[in-house]
């Protein structure tokens, strides 16, 4: 229950239409993951990384479809830009 309340809290901290009203964006359906955790999500919101069933992940949700799989690492930070994932 912790987990899912975490990943809908981030969802919809960060997902928002044109018009700027929030959206839910289910994190554990995208890509064919299971999204575990989110570990961090730039100030402006554009980029959430964290960590699913294949790795670590990165996700420029207003352009991606899903997440970008990192694998064999995890993903626990990323700069304000989202240029670097640690």
């Amino acid at each position: 229950m912790k987990l899912k309340s975490l990943l809908l809290l981030a969802s919809l901290a960060c997902a928002s239409s044109a018009a700027g009203q929030a959206q839910y964006i289910d994190l554990t359906a995208l890509s064919g993951q299971t999204v575990i955790s989110v570990s961090d999500i730039t100030p402006d919101g554009r980029y959430i990384v964290g960590n699913a069933t294949g790795g670590g992940y990165v996700w420029d949700w207003q352009n991606d479809p899903g997440p970008t799989i990192i694998g064999g690492m995890s993903a626990v930070g990323v700069s304000d830009d989202g240029t670097v994932v640690t």
